[in-house]
């Protein structure tokens, strides 16, 4: 899909057609792929590194990057693709969010199903609405028959299915069963329990490359989903935490923003005082982050607690001149652009009278390209209901982000 093997590309094989192989695809911008009959709902997003069977339709508000589509498939809206394989006649529900998965042809997904990464379903398993499979869940359509000609004692040395169809894994109105690969090690007894991860094990240097892959995908084990952690709060308070290292380390980056304002500090010695008290208190790199950009917004309250949004407004513009670069530095991946944006978003709700100035901070740090579109759209399908003036006060920017996508591929 990267044309690396140019001429051999989808777009310049066009005598597979004459063989019977396929459909021609054209190929737009970013290495995007479409065959024939391809319906692309409004604002939908194809990123890069796509292919797009035959009579495939994607509903609206689609986030798709790094993937396959197969032919005659349906996607809904609002759903996200990730480094994922679809075969033919796939059909994918609205809300859905799909990562590094493999959905082999007639799959079925239900409205806000969630994939964690390394799924693997058969032909024709069935996904019930809102449901969460855990990461590298394996699939089929049909169980293993006591009397298969291939004869059961080989496969069970290699890759077996549980007799019944659990309820609580695929819904109540799901369909398939649990397909293990059994490990035999040499000399020992065969242990059902040991399942092997056909992906390979995810190591730390894996999971690093997987949180923004190619500058689009997030990180492979702690990823932040609709399932897990899309609730539109930040992972910590804004000067209420409950654990108290938290607690300490706010107030200690509080204080070294402040500082360098005040005494103009360098930005490499307030980067060292950072990930000094980082390490002191064992601080994730995401709540890094997320306390870096709630002591940044806060900072003008700091020097005057009853500011106005005119006032606030100037105050902040100073302080991110200075900061800007300190707090650059840490957001550098999918899963801490989204906690920057999470943290926007409590600060947003906590102080309402200067909520403008989270539109204002994601739209220009887009325009920095310190946001990617992707995350930011992620984060806007995720707001939570309770946070729905939020969500409307940044419409007009997200239209405008979409139709921007739409020019830059056109053109």
């Amino acid at each position: 899909m990267a044309r690396w093997t140019l001429p051999f590309v989808p777009d310049l094989v066009e005598y597979y057609q004459h063989l019977g192989w396929g459909s021609t695809y054209i190929n737009s911008a970013n290495n995007v792929y479409k065959a024939n009959n391809v319906e692309i709902g409004r604002q939908c997003q194809l990123m890069q590194n796509v292919i797009i069977g035959q009579g495939t339709k994607i509903g609206e508000n689609a986030i798709i990057a790094n993937s396959v589509i197969g032919n005659n498939c349906t996607i809904g809206k609002n759903v996200r693709l990730v480094q994922t394989h679809l075969w033919d006649g796939v059909t994918v529900g609205d809300g859905c969010d799909i990562e590094l998965c493999v959905l082999a042809d007639r799959v079925k997904i239900g409205d806000r199903g969630f994939l964690k990464f390394g799924c693997v379903l058969g032909s024709e398993v069935v996904i019930d609405n809102s449901v969460i499979l855990p990461t590298l869940t394996r699939l089929q359509a049909e169980e293993v028959s006591e009397n298969d000609s291939f004869g059961e004692d080989d496969f069970e040395e290699n890759t077996k299915a549980n007799k019944s169809v659990d309820k609580s894994l695929v819904g109540t109105n799901g369909h398939g069963y649990i397909c293990n690969v059994w490990e035999e090690e040499k000399n020992e007894p065969e242990d059902p329990t040991k399942v092997s991860d056909i992906w390979g094990k995810p190591n730390d240097e894996y999971s690093e490359d997987r949180q923004w892959n190619s500058d689009l995908a997030s990180s492979a084990s702690e990823r932040l989903s609709v399932g897990e952690e899309a609730s539109g709060e930040s992972e910590v308070g804004d000067d209420d935490y409950d654990d108290d290292d938290v607690s300490q380390f706010y107030r200690e980056v509080l204080d070294s923003l402040q500082r360098a304002c005040d005494e103009n500090v360098n930005s490499a010695n307030i980067i060292l005082e950072i990930n000094s008290s980082k390490h002191a208190y064992n601080i994730s790199i995401k709540e890094v982050v997320s306390v870096l950009v709630k002591a940044l917004l806060k900072l003008p309250f700091e020097y005057e607690p009853n500011l106005a949004w005119p006032g606030y407004k100037l105050a902040l513009s100073r302080v991110r001149d200075i900061l800007e670069g300190v707090i650059f530095n840490y957001i550098k991946t999918a899963d801490t652009q989204y906690s920057c944006l999470l943290a926007i978003e409590d600060f947003m709700k906590k102080h309402q009278k200067c909520a403008l100035a989270g539109l204002h901070l994601i739209r220009e740090w887009y325009d920095e390209d310190i946001l990617h579109e992707l995350i930011i759209f992620r984060w806007f399908l995720n707001i939570s209901p309770e946070n729905a003036k939020i969500k409307k006060m940044m419409d007009p920017f997200i239209k405008w982000l979409g139709e921007a996508e739409e020019e830059s591929s056109g053109d």
